[in-house]
């Protein structure tokens, strides 16, 4: 019987602990092997050249240095490659840098065992995995970026507390003007009332007390 063909990993994570613990779970497999690890973006982009692995897990924060250098590194290598990002951020701006970055799935920290792994293996795959959670905060950047300026601008002064009216003099547009605006608004932040999309807005980071 032919030997089964091992998904080859490399770990890219600045603990010690941390690339060791995951190794150590990783190789408990049978069809998973990690061939390498690294802790900074040099040590990353050198070993995936020197190992060419099938998997590259990468955590976002390097100390000083980025995950996202090393997705965006390997990209220009191996436009092909497959990588997951492993970290404990899960800010929007993280998420959509790092998928625009390279990475085809993005998981945290807290994951169970058996999510990761079959991560790793739709990676291998060519695949990606986004939780739940992580998948939800994709659409809330994409609906922050279809807002335009101007709704910015009114959602803006929505949090602050301000009318229909307050916001049509102070643009210096129609009242009429600005509920168009309002409604648009309620409907690309999926809310049913301005209550509802003042909180939604300020959770998902779209504007700010």
């Amino acid at each position: 019987m032919a030997e089964m063909q091992k998904i080859r990993v490399v770990v890219v994570d600045d603990h010690v602990i941390v690339r060791e613990g995951l190794t150590a779970v990783l190789d408990l497999e049978d069809d998973v092997e990690v061939v390498g690890g690294a802790g900074t973006v040099a040590e990353a982009v050198e070993l995936f050249e020197r190992t060419r692995p099938d998997v590259t897990i990468v955590d976002l924060r390097l100390g000083q240095e980025s995950g996202i250098d090393v997705l965006r590194r390997i990209k220009e290598l191996a436009p092909d490659a497959n990588m997951l990002v492993l970290t404990a951020f899960e800010a929007e701006a993280d998420i959509e840098r790092a998928l625009k970055a390279g990475a085809r799935s993005y998981l945290l920290k807290e994951t169970p065992r058996e999510e990761v792994l079959a991560a790793v293996r739709l990676a291998a795959a060519g695949e990606g995995k986004l939780p739940p959670n992580i998948a939800q905060r994709v659409v809330d950047s994409y609906a922050r970026e279809s807002l335009t300026d101007r709704e910015h601008e009114v959602i803006q002064l929505m949090v602050e507390g301000m009318s229909n009216r307050a916001i049509a003099e102070k643009l210096f547009v129609s009242e009429g003007t600005i509920k168009t605006h309002v409604t648009r608004i309620l409907t690309k932040l999926d809310a049913k009332s301005r209550t509802e999309a003042v909180t939604k807005a300020l959770r998902r980071g779209i504007a700010r007390i």
